[in-house]
């Protein structure tokens, strides 16, 4: 039973690995393209969008 959690930590170690290589090199590419600070000042556009999306649709409601 050991030896089977110790293989099913190895899984998910190697599964955070990839997932903080991607993020890395999303926030690198975002950062290429103009967004100062990456993965953060995306969000905070997106989010920002999404505000006035809202506002916009609540004046004609």
């Amino acid at each position: 039973m050991e030896e089977n959690l110790l293989k099913k930590i190895a899984f998910l170690e190697t599964k955070i690995d990839i997932v903080e290589t991607e993020l890395d090199n999303l926030n690198t590419l975002l950062i290429q393209c103009g967004f100062s600070e990456g993965i953060k000042t995306i969000k905070e556009s997106a989010f920002s969008l999404i505000l006035e999306k809202q506002e916009r649709m609540q004046k004609y409601y």
